[in-house]
């Protein structure tokens, strides 16, 4: 006869050990439907099924259902309190005034027939009126029978701890803030308001005081990784490269994420809105919102790996919609977090200058110059102060970052004396140090600085020797899968483009010769009575060159690129050459030794941006040879 099966795939101790404090966490307080907890809960490797939590829902008290007996104690507690707007917490969940009333009227009974009676497991409280403060600053909450109640919970679960080490719950609803009957654009907008509050409230008490050092620099690399990975991707699907490369640059993400997703969630966080931030600034002409697009993916894959944030990721995806949204949204929970960052932390804390960063590239996304250049200032103005109050490398290389936004936000409103002097500054730095990896991705930064202020004058042979360089370093460094030197391989082939351009219209010119389809350039002409002369014809002739496609950058589409990355990865060395003239055009196909990371020249790698990175047409597709 074979052995009876078990009713119960778990022991009582595993149900009230480990299996009970999660599923408190995702029923009760992120109100979670049962068949996602119970396919959450598989995922981590518990095997119960529905039927199973149905039967502790009940012994554990976690009935969402409103009881005659909790509607009776909440309705004596409005009497006594002289209808004040109370907020009950019954076994968890919220009932407002409203719902009480609510519920009597339903049922058409009259509850002051009733006895007194105070059930277990209920609190209530009277929100402050002030909708900014904390919820806990004004307000009075008076336990019934001893119930603790937290805005946080701990998992003891050994396979969830070992997915996320710090694996944090965030359970409570507003309190101070009162999500009112708005369209939905602005409700979503609001929750993922409120759960970043939540969120970084959490995270700030959290930090302890004696910080592992080993962890931060860990994140540190795992984030700068990760930018380095997200910047190939995106230039990847902009500039159109082949599905193979764009393929591969989307496995790379998928690979990193996991790792994400166990560093400290500050760091995290940090990550996240950046990338909302970097991502609703691509894909936006050619192909209508992929960028956007991309953005809510991550954060969907995001929020299945981490749990702490899911509810906060999961609004945060459903908000951002397009990309003005999804960039104006960002900027209002950078601003909620850095405040209560600097409030809780300090100024000076790593996770508040890097958040404060963030805020920067947010104001350079939604084109408030004003606004990023005073958080720049501030950024710079505390990096300077932490370097000059202890000289570490780290230091130094968080100086040189706060330099770079610092000079981003100079070129963008065109203060190109002030981005000269920065630039000159961050250079003798690199240069005068040793040979290091940080010191060249710094430089190339730098240059590729130099190169956008060469543009916004005008001086395109001086922005061609600076991205020359540029692409020189990064391809030494990271080979050609590199988003910087893909950057500078467009910009310079734009502007041998323009040259060429130039050179054959001069030729033109000086033999006389009419090309067909374009206006006499001797000679001005009259055309149903409008005059095109010399000077207007060559306007045309380079608008026409320098079209939505191709063209020399504006200072709104390069301003954003040069600091997309920090300057913390392990760069292989390289110095800069000096510009040669441009190579003759290779006839043959011309590959990229990535794997081998051979040493390039400036002549070579010119010769590869003059071709577009070896840009064929294949398939309506252009690509880039990269093995």
């Amino acid at each position: 006869m074979e052995p009876r099966k078990r009713n119960h795939p778990h022991t009582r101790r595993e149900w009230e050990e480990e299996i009970r404090p999660t599923f408190t966490a995702l029923y009760r307080d992120q109100n979670l439907k049962l068949s996602e907890i119970v396919d959450i809960m598989k995922a981590q490797g518990v095997r119960a099924e529905a039927c199973h939590y149905k039967t502790y829902i009940k012994n554990w008290g976690l009935d969402k259902r409103n009881k005659q007996s909790d509607m009776l104690f909440a309705f004596q507690k409005l009497q006594e309190r002289h209808g004040k707007d109370t907020i009950f917490s019954i076994r968890g969940q919220k009932r407002s005034r409203h719902d009480v009333e609510h519920y009597w009227k339903r049922r058409r009974l009259n509850p002051a027939e009733f006895s007194p009676a105070t059930p277990g497991g209920a609190t209530y409280r009277t929100p402050s009126p002030c909708p900014d403060r904390d919820a806990s600053a004004g307000d009075t909450e008076h336990p019934v029978e001893g119930i603790l109640s937290s805005t946080l919970v701990r998992s003891s679960s050994p396979d969830l701890a070992r997915m996320n080490s710090q694996l944090w719950l965030v359970t409570s609803r507003p309190t101070g803030v009162r999500i009112l009957n708005s369209p939905d654009s602005l409700r979503l907008q609001d929750q993922a308001l409120h759960y970043a509050r939540l969120y970084f409230q959490v995270c700030a008490e959290d930090v302890a005081h004696d910080e592992n050092l080993s962890i931060w620099q860990e994140a540190a690399t795992i984030v700068s990784e990760f930018r380095v990975r997200l910047t190939n991707l995106l230039v990847a699907m902009e500039y159109r490269h082949s599905r193979v490369n764009a393929e591969s640059a989307r496995l790379d993400m998928d690979e990193i994420l996991p790792k994400l997703a166990m560093i400290p969630p500050l760091p995290l966080m940090a990550a996240m809105l950046s990338t909302v931030v970097h991502c609703n600034e691509f894909g936006q002409e050619k192909v209508s919102n992929w960028g956007t697009a991309l953005s809510r993916q991550i954060m969907s894959a995001m929020a299945e790996l981490h749990i702490q944030g899911r509810s906060l990721f999961m609004a945060l995806q459903a908000a951002s919609r397009s990309s003005s949204v999804a960039k104006e949204l960002s900027h209002r929970l950078l601003l909620a977090g850095n405040d209560i960052l600097a409030r809780r932390l300090g100024e000076q804390h790593e996770e508040s200058c890097r958040l404060l960063s963030v805020m920067v590239e947010a104001a350079i996304a939604l084109a408030d110059k004003n606004a990023a250049l005073r958080s720049a200032k501030d950024l710079f103005r505390i990096q300077l102060w932490k370097y000059n109050t202890n000289t570490t490398e780290d230091n130094l290389i968080n100086l040189l970052l706060a330099k770079n936004y610092l000079i981003e936000c100079h070129i963008g409103l065109e203060n190109f004396s002030e981005a000269q002097k920065l630039i000159g500054d961050g250079l003798r730095i690199c240069i005068h140090g040793g040979p290091s990896g940080w010191r060249d991705e710094f430089q190339s930064k730098f240059h590729l600085a130099q190169s956008v202020v060469e543009l916004g004058k005008d001086r395109l042979v001086a922005a061609a020797e600076f991205l020359t360089k540029v692409l020189t370093m990064r391809l030494r460094s990271h080979g050609a899968g590199d988003g910087v030197a893909a950057i500078a391989a467009e910009w310079l082939k734009r502007i041998f483009e323009d040259q060429r351009t130039k050179v054959q219209v001069l030729s033109d010119e000086e033999a006389g010769f009419n090309p067909h389809g374009q206006e006499n350039v001797l000679n001005a002409e009259v055309e149903d009575g409008i005059v095109i002369d010399e000077e207007s014809h060559r306007v045309a002739e380079r608008e026409r060159v320098w079209g939505d496609e191709i063209g020399p950058p504006s200072q709104e589409a390069s301003v954003g690129l040069i600091s997309q990355q920090k300057g913390d990865s392990d760069a292989g060395v390289g110095n800069a050459g000096v510009a040669a003239p441009m190579a003759e055009v290779r006839q043959g196909p011309w590959f990229i030794p990535q794997e081998e990371r051979e040493m390039w020249s400036d002549v070579q790698a010119k010769e590869w941006a003059q071709q577009g990175g070896q840009s064929h047409q294949m398939d309506w597709t252009d690509y880039f040879d990269t093995w």
